[in-house]
C-alpha cells in the first residue's frame, strides 16, 4: 500500500440516523484499519420544523452560506493539515461555504454525492409519488419553489434553491473530484451541470456478513428492510403479498397503519441491530427492495449480495443497474400485479432462488468488498491530491 494520508472527514449528521451516517461511519473505520490518519469533523442538524422562529431563521441563513462553519473548518484544517478533505453531507450546517474554505488552504477536496438534493428540493427526483426530473439541469430548483417539493413549504423549498445555487458557485470550482454511487448518478449530475472530468463512480460497501448458502428453510420468508414510509414501496409490497410469508425489519410514519391492517403471514419485527439483520438476511429467500424513488445505493442491496441473498427490486433508476439479472429480479414501481407476479415465479423455483443468490455472492466479492471499494477510494484521494499539484 502507499504512504498513509491525513484524511479530513467533515459530514453533517441527520436527526435520524440514515444509510449516509452508516457510509460515513464505515468508510472512515476501515481508512483507520488500513493504517491513514482520519480526523472526522461532524455536526447534527436542527430540524427546521422543531424551532423557533429566530432559529428557523438561522438554520436557513446557514444553510445557504455560513461563515462561521468556514471559519471553524479553517481552524481545524489548518491544524490538523490533511492530505486531503472528504466532504459527504454539508447540509444545513457546514453550507457550501466549506468548499472554499478549504481550497483557500491549499487543500484538495472530495465529496460524495449520496443523493440527489443538490438537483432536486424534494431530495428523492420524486413528486407526487412518481419520479421527476423537472429540476434537473436547471441552475437551481426553480420548480421545486412551484410546487413546494421541501416537506410543503414555499419557503424551505425556496431555501433549498439558495442553497443549491451556493453549492453550484462554491463546490464546482473548489472540488477536485465527485463520487456518485452508479453509472446513473452520474447521468444524472453530468446533466444537472456538472463536469464530467470531476465526476467519479465509486460504489457503497458493506463488511462481509458471510455467505448464507444452504442455511435457507425450504419455506424461508420474503424480506424487507427499510424507513417504513412511501418512497421505499413498502405499501405496494404489503398489496402484492397475497398470502406469501413476509418479514419487515424498520420502523417510520406508516408502520402503525400498515401493522394494522396487514394479514397474519406479515411479521413486523421493527428496528433492528445490525447483526440482527445480517441473521435475518441469510435467512431469508429474497430481499424485497420495492422503492418507489430514484435510490442512491442501498446498503440493504450490498447486504443481500454478501449474504448470498438474491434481490427483488423496482426496475427504477439506479435499482437497474445494482440488480441485473443475473443476481436478482426487476419489477416496474408501483404495480402490486407485476411484483405479486414476480413473487410467485421466486417461490415456486428456490433452487433458481439460489442459484441467484450465489451469483450475488460472487458480485459482492469481485466488486463491492471492503478491500476493493477502500482502495477505489484511495485512488481517488491521490488523484484529487495530484490534481490539485
Amino acid at each position: 500500500m502507499s504512504e498513509p494520508l491525513r484524511i479530513l472527514v467533515l459530514h453533517n449528521r441527520y436527526t435520524q440516523a440514515g444509510g449516509e451516517d452508516t457510509v460515513v461511519d464505515g468508510e472512515v473505520a476501515a481508512l483507520r484499519e488500513r493504517g491513514h490518519e482520519v480526523e472526522l469533523l461532524e455536526v447534527v442538524n436542527v430540524e427546521p420544523e422543531q424551532a423557533g422562529a429566530a432559529e428557523r431563521l438561522r438554520i436557513a441563513k446557514h444553510a445557504v452560506w455560513s461563515g462561521d462553519a468556514a471559519e471553524h473548518v479553517s481552524q481545524i484544517a489548518a491544524e490538523f493539515r490533511p492530505d486531503v478533505a472528504h466532504v459527504h453531507n454539508h447540509a444545513y450546517e457546514l453550507s457550501a461555504s466549506v468548499f472554499p474554505a478549504l481550497a483557500d488552504l491549499g487543500i484538495p477536496v472530495v465529496q460524495t454525492l449520496h443523493n440527489y438534493r443538490m438537483t432536486c428540493s424534494a431530495t428523492y427526483l420524486l413528486r407526487d409519488g412518481k419520479p421527476c426530473e423537472l429540476c434537473v439541469g436547471s441552475k437551481a430548483a426553480w420548480h421545486g419553489i412551484q410546487h413546494r417539493c421541501f416537506r410543503g413549504s414555499r419557503s424551505g423549498s425556496t431555501m433549498l434553491a439558495g442553497m443549491q445555487l451556493a453549492w453550484r458557485r462554491a463546490a464546482i470550482p473548489n472540488v477536485d473530484r465527485f463520487i456518485v454511487l452508479t453509472e446513473f448518478a452520474r447521468e444524472i449530475f453530468e446533466r444537472a451541470g456538472l463536469p464530467a472530468e470531476q465526476l467519479v463512480v465509486r460504489p457503497n460497501t458493506v463488511r462481509d456478513v458471510g455467505f448464507a448458502g444452504a442455511d435457507r428453510a425450504e419455506d424461508a420468508p420474503l424480506l424487507f428492510v427499510g424507513r417504513l414510509e412511501p418512497s421505499k414501496g413498502i405499501g405496494v409490497l404489503l398489496d402484492a403479498i397475497g398470502e406469501h410469508r413476509l418479514v419487515v425489519a424498520g420502523d417510520g410514519p406508516l408502520r402503525a397503519s400498515l401493522e394494522a391492517a396487514a394479514p397474519d403471514n406479515v411479521t413486523f419485527v421493527g428496528q433492528r441491530s445490525r447483526d440482527e439483520i445480517d441473521g435475518l438476511m441469510r435467512t431469508a429467500r429474497a430481499l424485497v427492495v420495492p422503492s418507489t424513488w430514484y435510490e442512491g445505493f442501498p446498503m440493504v442491496v450490498l447486504e443481500a449480495f454478501a449474504a448470498g441473498t438474491p434481490v427483488i427490486a423496482s426496475d427504477l433508476g439506479a435499482l437497474a443497474e445494482i440488480v441485473p439479472d443475473a443476481v436478482g429480479w426487476r419489477t416496474p414501481p408501483q404495480d402490486p400485479d407485476a411484483l405479486s407476479a414476480t413473487l410467485e415465479v421466486v417461490l415456486a423455483d428456490c433452487a433458481e432462488a439460489e442459484r441467484r443468490g450465489a451469483a450475488a455472492r460472487t458480485r459482492y466479492e469481485a466488486t463491492y468488498t471492503q478491500d476493493i471499494v477502500m482502495a477505489q477510494l484511495e485512488g481517488i484521494y491521490r488523484d484529487a491530491c495530484v490534481a490539485v499539484k
